[in-house]
């Protein structure tokens, strides 16, 4: 197991460095990417409640690799619970692996479940913990296909999720940025 967590590593590693010294960027050279923003939604089954549904979310950019945002679940009724259940999250984003159209990321966040028990007539909220995900996507422009699994703390609940994402911007913040030059830094000379 440490062999294979070490070559991993090593991989990883050498995967940044190449696509570094291939680009040949400092990080005082960032500007802010055109997508600042991005909402999606796909399918999702969740194995600790054994129900299929749809989710939706929305991120926005922190850096060019990490972005916050909330997600939305909803789990249709099956034959052993007809009840709907509803999930809300809070999502910390970041890329650890770009391969030019290919990345892979991970996420961490908190959960709430809000369902219905069988004999209640009410919905109550509960924290499901905090949950930790690993994930795959294919961008093209500003358009992509995700891929990602789940894990929440308090139940070791698993989630499987798939869709596509939209990236965009907002004309009147990158308008804002352009006339005052806001998060532009010039390359320092050697």
């Amino acid at each position: 197991m440490k062999t294979l967590l070490f070559l991993l590593s090593f991989l990883t590693f050498q995967s940044l460095w190449s696509q570094k010294a291939a680009n040949n960027l400092d990080e005082d050279d960032y500007e802010p990417p055109y997508h600042m923003f991005h909402t999606g939604g796909g399918g999702s089954y969740n194995a600790m409640i054994n129900k299929y549904g749809i989710n939706t979310k929305f991120s926005a950019n922190l850096t060019k690799k990490i972005s916050i945002g909330p997600e939305f679940t909803y789990y249709f009724g099956n034959a052993k619970s007809t009840r709907p259940d509803y999930f809300y999250e809070v999502n910390l984003t970041g890329t650890l692996v770009q391969l030019s159209k290919v990345s892979f990321f991970a996420l961490t966040g908190v959960t709430y479940q809000q369902a219905q028990a069988p004999t209640a007539t009410t919905y109550s909220t509960t924290f499901q913990g905090i949950n930790l995900g690993f994930g795959m996507q294919y961008r093209k422009d500003r358009m992509s296909i995700f891929i990602m699994e789940k894990l929440t703390s308090s139940n070791s609940n698993l989630w499987l999720t798939g869709g596509v994402c939209y990236y965009f911007d907002i004309e009147a913040i990158r308008k804002l940025n352009n006339r005052y030059h806001l998060n532009k830094r010039t390359r320092k000379d050697d």
